[in-house]
């Protein structure tokens, strides 16, 4: 059963409330709550519009593991790789999104948009 609208946390909502007070950086929300797939995939952008390149890779293999999101995901994954000029990394990434069980026509395109 999905929560509420009202009673979802948004992704800036979990980073604000989960930066340790003596660095300020993000601190892992996985130890302390169980995200939904929506979640991680919301946080993993976050984390790639911050630079945070290692969280926002692990927040979207986190949501990769909900077959619907797997596609977008792994274009995520592989756009992050690219923009590091690991070409290698990147075409694995996109591969594997484009061998998804669930994916749409949209989700095939959509990075290329």
């Amino acid at each position: 059963m999905r929560a509420a609208p009202h009673e979802r946390t948004s992704a800036t909502q979990l980073l604000t409330s989960t930066r340790s007070s003596r660095n300020s950086k993000p601190v892992s929300v996985l130890r302390s709550r169980k995200l939904d797939s929506a979640t991680h995939y919301d946080l993993g952008v976050a984390y790639k519009e911050m630079g945070l390149v290692g969280d926002a890779l692990t927040e979207f293999g986190l949501a990769a593991r909900d077959p619907a999101r797997d596609c977008m995901c792994h274009a995520m994954i592989g756009l992050i790789y690219l923009e590091q000029n690991d070409v290698e990394q990147a075409i694995e990434a996109y591969a594997r999104g484009l061998d998804a069980a669930q994916k749409t026509t949209e989700q095939e395109f959509e990075p290329l948009l």
